[in-house]
């Protein structure tokens, strides 16, 4: 077999190995944690922000819609030290999360739409927190 023959079949078999293998990534696989708690599809994201927008209404942190084991409280805590941050929800903190969510007072924006979310303040500071939806 030639140099040049033996080239092309490594790359075309190379190429099509990396398809295959990278096909699947774009599909959600659960995540299990060393708790052996399965994710969820939501992610919550926490970035400092100078202020907040004009009609957004500022949430403290201490208020008392915010459970003390919240992963609102990380996630702000997280994003006020290094912006953004990310935080993955477990399966089972989702009902919860998302109850403490509704209570809270979210700011919409439908001209700009990055800026809906919640705003709650610490330590000064304003964090836009965010829910995403991973699929």
């Amino acid at each position: 077999m030639s140099p040049e023959l033996t080239r092309r079949t490594f790359i075309s078999t190379t190429a099509a190995i990396s398809t295959i293998l990278l096909a699947g990534c774009n599909a959600r696989v659960p995540h299990i944690g060393f708790s052996g708690d399965v994710e969820s599809n939501i992610e919550l994201i926490g970035r400092r922000v100078p202020e907040a927008p004009e009609r957004a209404k500022v949430i403290p942190l201490s208020d008392s819609r915010i459970p003390d084991e919240s992963l609102i409280r990380e996630t702000v805590k997280s994003a006020i030290d290094e912006s953004p941050a990310h935080a993955g929800v477990k399966k089972s903190e989702k009902k919860a999360l998302q109850s403490t969510l509704d209570s809270l007072p979210k700011h919409t924006n439908s001209n700009e739409p990055a800026e809906s979310g919640w705003y709650i303040e610490h330590q000064k500071s304003v964090v836009h927190v965010s829910k995403y939806i991973l699929d």
